[in-house]
């Protein structure tokens, strides 16, 4: 919140104006280390669990544990379910979306010259989410199997027993939500809104917007047991992004997508800002480029009371870029912050979020800056996998997607429970107030304020004395201490007093100066008068 506005291969350059960035330069890596199999420890399937198979990877220097680096006792392990990357593998977690609104001042994107044809993205996790495959993803086998599985790690168990965030409406502006997954079955899906003529927003040609669905709204319910942040929130999916061009598809057909898309994703803002039951709107994805129109739109939003939280935005790899072409690419994360920002998370009023390990472990392959206020985990996510099955989501890489479904969630446990009058700036507050962090008296450009921490922003007191970010609703500490009583008079000054009496004894001596003074003048003027 609270951010000021700043402002086939060969394929990469094309997708710098409309990007899916899904994957870290942790991913290249993943290449390589495929490449040099002794230092992998390879292990067989487990029956039941569709994922290729599984690989430990050794931990990487890239990855550091955010509470050892603090003092505390966080483990370094960095294990992962999921594959080695198949060729072609890719793995749309988080959509940025490098294109601007179509305005005067923001003219349509053009492809650079050179550019070639564009290389279709796979499933949005096709690393160990393929697209049709209905098995379900046994818990007790991962859990058995020694994996953190990202829902597991935010205390909803606590939670849950003060609210399930039954009295407020998130909006996911995405790829729709595949509603009939059983996951998701006796969750609160209402009919949304298609910007895509694609006939209902209640289907998913990607997957993403429903795998972040159920990280939000995920149903605890035995035949795919997801467990939601807030399984009882009503979900509106804003579908905003349908089908992708085709392989083999021009550069004209690829502009054309990105510039319908960018409008889309304005519309859908504006249309979630409009609509009176939209508590949350989740946006799932980054623009790498300032739009005066998207941000127009979220202004539009903040001024109707609603509370926006999105991506901070991934990071790809050039070497992925150049091997498998496809639109998650992205530049890399520079030590200019400001290069760095992603929008709308940029933007005033809107809670942008990176993520972490599911061990709480900090990427520093992630888009650092100014507009990071809160993080969440973006690795072994169990999330709705299509129509029918679930899967292990963000194996290889972190997400900021997900991180903002797991965001999205506890701002809507946390509306739940209190006070329906509260502002959104005020369960801002309480999101950021609330986080884990380090230092409690300051954020980072990696963690914002820390990683979010449900119960405790649900649970929170404000009582002024805090330290972090600034209440909405009290100034500071010493204007809460005089909250609701008359200011004390100034402390007796006794320096003051000294140089008051000080200037009476000045006053009193000239005065009697001045009398003895005119007292002479009158016995000369008697004498003179007596001698005449």
């Amino acid at each position: 919140m609270g951010h000021r506005a700043r402002g086939g291969a060969g394929v990469a350059e094309q997708w710098r104006e409309f990007e899916f960035v899904t994957r870290s330069d942790v991913m290249g890596r993943w290449l390589r280390a495929v490449r040099e199999l002794p230092g992998i420890v390879r292990r067989e399937s487990t029956p039941g669990i569709h994922l290729p198979q599984r690989w430990v990877h050794p931990s990487r220097s890239t990855h550091r544990s955010f509470f050892s680096a603090h003092g505390s006792h966080g483990r370094r392990r960095t294990r992962f379910a999921g594959a080695v990357l198949a060729a072609g593998m890719a793995m749309p977690s988080v959509f940025s979306l490098n294109a601007v609104a179509a305005t005067e001042q923001t003219p349509p994107i053009r492809m650079p010259e050179g550019s070639r044809s564009y290389v279709a993205p796979f499933w949005f996790d096709d690393g160990t989410c393929q697209e049709g495959d209905t098995s379900i993803l046994k818990r007790e086998e991962l859990e058995a199997d020694d994996f953190v599985i990202a829902n597991d790690t935010l205390g909803l168990p606590e939670a849950h027993e003060l609210s399930r965030g039954g009295t407020v409406t998130i909006a996911i502006i995405d790829t729709g939500v595949q509603s009939n997954n059983p996951a998701l079955a006796g969750a609160r899906i209402e009919a949304g809104y298609d910007f895509t003529d694609s006939g209902s927003a209640l289907t998913d040609h990607d997957g993403h917007g429903t795998a972040v669905a159920s990280v939000i709204a995920g149903q605890n319910n035995g035949d795919a047991p997801i467990d939601g942040v807030a399984p009882e929130a009503s979900i509106v999916p804003v579908k905003v992004i349908d089908s992708k061009p085709s392989s083999g598809a021009s550069e004209e057909e690829i502009a054309n997508y990105n510039n319908e898309t960018r409008e889309r994703v304005i519309s859908g803002v504006i249309w979630a800002a409009d609509n009176p039951s939209i508590d949350i709107i989740a946006i799932p994805l980054a623009f790498e480029t300032d739009s005066p129109a998207l941000k127009e739109a979220v202004a539009h939003a903040v001024g109707q009371g609603k509370l926006i939280i999105a991506a901070a935005g991934d990071v790809t790899s050039d070497e992925l870029v150049s091997a498998y072409a496809t639109p998650s690419a992205t530049e890399s994360a520079t030590e200019d912050t400001d290069a760095n920002l992603r929008y709308p998370a940029a933007y005033d009023g809107v809670i942008g979020v990176t993520a972490v390990t599911a061990t709480s472990d900090v990427s520093d392959d992630l888009m650092q800056s100014e507009a990071v206020d809160l993080a969440g985990p973006g690795t072994n996510v169990l999330v709705a996998n299509g129509d029918a099955g679930t899967c292990l989501a963000a194996t290889n890489a972190v997400s900021t997607g997900y991180a903002t479904g797991f965001v999205a969630g506890a701002a809507a446990l946390t509306m739940s429970y209190n006070d329906p009058s509260e502002s959104p700036e005020m369960t801002t507050f309480r999101l950021e107030q609330s986080a884990r962090r380090g230092d409690p008296s300051s954020r980072t450009d990696e963690l914002g304020w820390g990683i979010v921490n449900p119960y405790a922003a649900m649970t929170l007191i404000d009582d002024g004395a805090l330290p972090g970010p600034g209440s909405p609703e009290r100034e500071s500490p010493s204007a809460y201490a005089t909250s609701g009583r008359a200011v004390p008079d100034p402390p007796h000054d006794m320096t003051a007093q000294s140089r008051f009496a000080g200037a009476l004894w000045v006053a009193g001596g000239v005065g009697a100066v001045l009398v003895l003074l005119i007292f002479a003048a009158g016995r000369a003027r008697g004498k003179r008068e007596e001698e005449d």
